[in-house]
């Protein structure tokens, strides 16, 4: 269980947890068509940064940023398509 902890996974899922609950939250308020915006504005924000970060880094040593993006990317799919598809009509 440390190393899990130590490698930097328990940062990750609890990244993408939390996004996808707060996406979960906001789309309980949005209409569906605002939430899929939003989603896609964030994801578009999130392929520029793994673009921008895969270009300035250069390797492989220190791409935790292009992974916690990826992460973020996650669940904001995530959170978006279970509060819409839980939202009463």
């Amino acid at each position: 269980m440390d190393t899990f902890i130590s490698d930097g996974w328990s940062t990750i899922l609890l990244l993408i947890f939390g996004v996808a609950f707060i996406l979960f939250v906001i789309s309980r308020f949005l209409p569906r068509k605002a939430i899929f915006l939003i989603a896609l504005i964030f994801s578009f924000i999130c392929v520029a940064i793994v673009l921008i970060s895969v270009e300035v880094v250069n390797s492989w040593d220190d791409l935790r940023f292009s992974f916690m993006t990826i992460a973020a990317f996650l669940g904001i799919w995530i959170g978006a398509l279970i509060g819409i598809f839980t939202k009463k009509r």
